[in-house]
């Protein structure tokens, strides 16, 4: 899939606020057709007023017949439960994003991640997230987004862990394959469990005893979370992920 009809079609379309959108436009009918190939669909909307404003078809054959409006909530609604929380940290950072290039200096901004969502025959399918952030003047000032949702069944991917890249460059603003998945990809899934402990509060007995593990095992967790972030300590620790929008 070549992004640049992704974003030809978004910029093309910003001007009129993503408005009177034809199916039968040819530029619409060849993305149409290129998403479909790949497991693809994109939304299109203002981020500062929080405002769903196009999907393409895939959108709905995904969820069915669900508003665009309702987009937001629908995705919640459908997530696995076992991503309720990494999915409340990620949308808190998209949202903080939009606010920040709204208010700063940077023009765009990219954000992806992987989440696993319920789709229309209640099968839950591994998504690709993502992002690309537009600070305009055009229509008016706001900061648009162009997000775009890959069904990740048939990409090789890590067992362990997840996808998440927050940074101003397109360098993973591009088709999925492993290499891209693999990036930010650097806590285990138990890690992650014991990570979401540690930002409640929980003791290493308090953890071992909710996850079923020994106390030392959790501690060993603790040394490896803290050696590949850097941090001194699991204050420091939860600081940077909070930032991170990983928790």
């Amino acid at each position: 899939m070549n992004y640049d009809l992704l974003t030809g079609f978004f910029d093309a379309h910003l001007k009129k606020g993503f408005a009177d959108i034809s199916p039968a436009d040819p530029q619409v009918v060849l993305l149409e057709d290129e998403m479909a190939k790949h497991g693809q669909f994109i939304i299109m909307g203002d981020l500062i007023q929080f405002n769903a404003l196009y999907a393409s078809k895939g959108y709905f054959d995904f969820f069915g017949d669900v508003k665009v409006l309702d987009y937001p909530l629908t995705v919640y609604q459908n997530g696995h439960p076992n991503i309720k929380e990494r999915y409340n940290a990620v949308r808190g950072k998209f949202f903080s994003l939009g606010q920040d290039l709204y208010d700063g200096p940077n023009e765009r901004w990219f954000l992806s991640t992987n989440l696993t969502i319920k789709n229309v025959h209640g099968i839950y399918i591994d998504l690709l997230f993502q992002c690309y952030l537009v600070h305009s003047q055009i229509p008016y000032r706001s900061v648009f987004v162009l997000m775009v949702h890959t069904d990740l069944t048939n990409i090789p991917k890590s067992s362990h862990g997840f996808h998440f890249y927050s940074a101003p460059d397109d360098s993973c603003f591009r088709y999925p394959d492993e290499k891209l998945l693999k990036t930010g990809n650097i806590f285990t899934d138990r890690e992650f469990e014991v990570i979401h402990c540690i930002a409640k509060g929980l003791d290493s007995e308090q953890i071992a005893k909710k996850l079923f593990i020994s106390k030392l095992t959790v501690n060993t967790h603790r040394r490896n979370i803290l050696k590949k972030t850097g941090n001194r300590n699991t204050q420091e620790l939860v600081i940077y992920l909070q930032q991170k929008g990983m928790i």
